[in-house]
């Protein structure tokens, strides 16, 4: 017989502290932090913090075009995927990199 949610007798636990009856981010939780009005919120690509801003890093010895393509060349390399390493040397944009990593398979697995 298979497992089904709604049967499960088990209440499920805040994957935070591991207590039941509140999710994680709840002020419920002993851990919970108050958001702090001096928080830096970022996004897209334009932000100097970023994975895809353009900027120059070095990975491997060969400099990429945004932390975003140095993650990624590094992420092919390590898994020995040349394929996928050349065409992220190639690629134009950051979103480019990421979505040729998503063909890198994992030597492991």
């Amino acid at each position: 017989m298979g497992h089904i949610k709604t049967s499960c007798k088990k209440a499920k636990a805040c994957k935070v502290c591991q207590r039941e009856g509140h999710e994680p981010g709840s002020p419920d939780c002993k851990y919970f932090v108050q958001p702090s009005e001096m928080a830096v919120a970022f996004q897209g690509k334009d932000n100097t913090l970023s994975n895809f801003y353009p900027c120059e890093i070095k990975a491997f010895g060969e400099v990429q075009q945004s932390a975003e393509h140095a993650y990624q060349f590094t992420k092919a390399i390590r898994s020995g995927d040349m394929v996928a390493v050349q065409k992220i040397r190639e690629s134009s944009t950051a979103l480019e990199a990421k979505r040729i990593s998503h063909t890198v398979k994992d030597p492991v697995g």
